[in-house]
């Protein structure tokens, strides 16, 4: 590799694993662990393609092939070979606890009742096997990355070859495409002592009940209190304690193309989440989203989040601790628009996808 890059030679496919090959660039996860990427490294003259394994045709060929949260199926196994013909180095990317069928039974989707715990191990252990037969797999957390050491001893790999070079840790960054905003001058400064007036929760996917559950109380009694504020709940979520509530409003689920001004116009934003084994893996994409803007997140003590902002205002799966940290954020408006400004900060510092760019080269063998 030169001083300024990578030569125009090296070729980096992603290549999505999700059901329907048409739609993979709806999905926010493909977008954050390989276009984000992507945009990266072309930026430093790698040649970079995207597609589904599924369609990958049998002539390209690529330096480096990334599969993002393969699972093993007919479809998968069929193409196998072909993808390893593909490819100088086969890898893999997750971004969730979906690999050990021993963690099935805190999946989401189970205690959302979306599921049974058998029908999910037998999708993790998909996931396993898949997993298991690429040379590297990168992981998007800490927390993730100690639970896929458990993955390494069953990896078709050399035999000297430890954890360490196999996994790789490529935290979630800010995305590059939208431009996240400077502290605004002084002189444009909000009022430090004007209450917000909208709370966002962005669901996402459609397994977020029980999460929600956690802060309705809170949430309900603090809409009763504060006459100004109304709650926005975005995204496929049961709440019958707060669907009535006159200052609610429910929102279909809003596609990644148009998410950024339901983040950018919040007041503040909310990140309640289970304490499971499948969330204390999750990486902190709603404080990095809230944090391109300024607007602070109040959420769950996840590891990543702290890891991003340690002083980060959280509660615990406790409804007082969430009343009486939604009351300080209503009630000190200063308090809230520092903790967004820090926010903001932490992600300028923390969470920029071209400071990941070398790292990942070097782990993906791209820099010679």
């Amino acid at each position: 590799m030169s001083a300024t890059g990578p030569t125009p030679l090296f070729t980096v496919a992603f290549l999505a694993c999700n059901r329907n090959a048409d739609r993979y660039w709806q999905d926010a996860s493909y977008l954050y662990r390989c276009g984000n990427l992507g945009l990266a490294l072309r930026a430093r003259g790698v040649r970079v393609l995207h597609g589904h394994y599924s369609r990958w045709p049998a002539h390209r060929r690529a330096d480096v092939v990334v599969l993002h949260r393969p699972r093993w199926t007919l479809s998968l196994a069929w193409h196998w070979r072909r993808l390893q013909r593909s490819a100088g180095r086969l890898l893999a990317d997750v971004d969730d606890l979906i690999f050990l069928p021993d963690a099935a039974e805190d999946s989401p989707a189970v205690r959302n009742g979306l599921a049974t715990t058998a029908d999910m191990r037998r999708q993790y252990q998909a996931h396993a096997q898949a997993l298991t037969r690429v040379a590297g797999l990168s992981v998007s957390t800490e927390p993730l990355l100690e639970e896929a050491t458990r993955l390494h001893g069953q990896a078709s790999l050399p035999a000297a070859t430890p954890a360490p070079a196999w996994l790789h840790l490529l935290p979630n960054a800010a995305y590059a495409g939208w431009r996240c905003a400077a502290a605004p001058p002084a002189t444009q400064a909000p009022d430090r002592h004007a209450p917000p007036r909208l709370l966002r929760y962005l669901a996402g996917t459609r397994s977020h009940d029980r999460d929600l559950a956690l802060v309705e109380g809170p949430l309900r009694a603090l809409l009763d209190r504060h006459p100004q504020l109304r709650l926005d709940i975005v995204g496929q979520v049961d709440s019958t304690a707060l669907s009535g509530h006159p200052r609610v409003q429910l929102h279909p689920r809003v596609p990644f193309s148009r998410y950024q001004p339901w983040v950018q116009q919040a007041d503040l934003l909310l990140a309640p989440l289970e304490n499971t084994r499948f969330n204390r893996c999750k990486s902190a994409l709603k404080w990095i989203e809230g944090g391109c803007w300024g607007r602070p997140v109040l959420g769950s003590p996840l590891p990543d989040a702290l890891r991003l902002d340690p002083e980060a205002p959280t509660a615990p799966a406790d409804p007082e601790a969430w009343q009486a940290l939604l009351e300080r954020a209503v009630s000190e408006p200063g308090w809230s628009l520092d903790a967004g400004e820090r926010l903001r900060a932490s992600v300028q510092a923390r969470a920029q996808v071209q400071a990941l760019v070398d790292p990942w080269l070097r782990w993906a063998g791209l820099d010679a």
